[in-house]
């Protein structure tokens, strides 16, 4: 059975989308040529906010996808050394926190689960080395 998290999806993100569809709407109804990229960089925004989620697999991968444009990142959960939490800037007003996972060659993969406990859980169920450090 495959658990799938979405990625957690931040006000600031939603206004930058919306910061970047408002210009969008703005050049095209000036009859600019900046609405083409426009359009396009809000077609990709869009997928990378909406579309991001994470996938643990019964055979024991975690399967990183940021949308439909950008390329899966699949990770055996064995590879994983350790996932420590980590705090943005924002953290300290309550917008963001992310996990970081690393690697056993020293690699290392952010991820923004909307569930952090129930994906850390998760993981631990899979696979039970994996400690939690706090920054």
């Amino acid at each position: 059975m495959h658990r799938t998290f979405k990625g957690k999806i931040t006000p600031g993100m939603i206004f930058l989308y919306l910061l970047i569809l408002g210009l969008t709407f703005f050049f095209a109804f000036e009859k600019n040529i900046t609405a083409v990229p426009g359009v396009l960089l809000t077609i990709f925004c869009g997928e990378r906010i909406f579309h991001t989620e994470y996938i643990i697999t019964s055979s024991g991968n975690l399967i990183v996808k940021k949308g439909r444009f950008s390329k899966d990142i699949i990770i055996s959960v064995k590879e994983i050394s350790y996932i420590e939490k980590g705090e943005s800037f924002y953290t300290k007003i309550g917008l963001f926190s992310y996990l970081n996972i690393i690697l056993e060659k020293s690699k290392e993969i952010s991820v923004w689960p909307s569930d952090e406990e129930g994906f850390l859980n998760y993981i631990n169920k899979k696979h039970d080395k994996i400690i939690e450090e706090e920054e």
